[in-house]
């Protein structure tokens, strides 16, 4: 199963899990992508449903389908632990994120992970670890009105044995960078998007 963040609202991809499906939810079948097109603009114009449930012969296909109603612009980052098992998240509009950024041309998803996460935090010498998950989420475009992205975020796990002090990339609106003990996350998680509450359950 997929799920992609829009907003406070999820299309699942692929699932049969009825438990979310409620009078808040769409269900729609889909075939090609007229199908995909109309599933989406009933859920467009009905904001009061809270989920999108979409079915196909193969949840890749179907997501395929669904990706091709969007501008895609891929990023990595990372889930940074270090010698004393904190994790590493960072203050930006507002909210706690994990250090992430858009895939460069010509840079493998690795190199952008470690790239991203050393710009925007000021550190060095990040070790990049196992492929953790891809996390989906939908925003609109601050250079075109009207215009959705559809953000496949890239996430590995990380290790940081240094000892350097956190220099949030002030360029990037990043106003914190900040290390957490695993069992204080609740500020975090009480405050970040929904598509990463997930990543710090784990």
């Amino acid at each position: 199963m997929y799920k992609v963040f829009f907003n406070d609202r999820i299309v699942f991809v692929n699932s049969n899990n009825g438990h979310y499906i409620d009078s808040n939810t769409i269900l729609s079948v889909i075939f090609n992508a007229s199908d995909m097109h109309l599933a989406w603009q009933q859920f467009l114009d009905d904001p009061l449903r809270r989920n999108l449930f979409l079915t196909g012969d193969s949840q890749e296909k179907t997501l395929e389908l669904f990706m091709q109603l969007f501008k895609i612009v891929e990023a990595a980052g990372g889930l940074v632990v270090n010698t004393q098992d904190q994790i590493l998240c960072i203050y930006r509009w507002d909210r706690w994120d994990l250090p992430k950024g858009k895939i460069e041309k010509g840079e493998t998803i690795k190199e952008a992970a470690v790239r991203e996460v050393e710009e925007e935090t000021g550190i060095r010498g990040v070790q990049l670890k196992a492929f953790k998950t891809t996390t989906y989420h939908i925003y609109a475009s601050p250079y075109h009105n009207n215009k959705l992205i559809l953000k496949p975020t890239h996430w590995f796990n990380m290790l940081y044995l240094g000892s350097e002090k956190l220099r949030p990339q002030l360029k990037e609106d990043i106003v914190r960078a900040e290390w957490f003990n695993k069992t204080d996350l609740d500020e975090v998680r009480n405050n970040t998007y929904s598509s990463l509450k997930e990543l710090f359950d784990c």
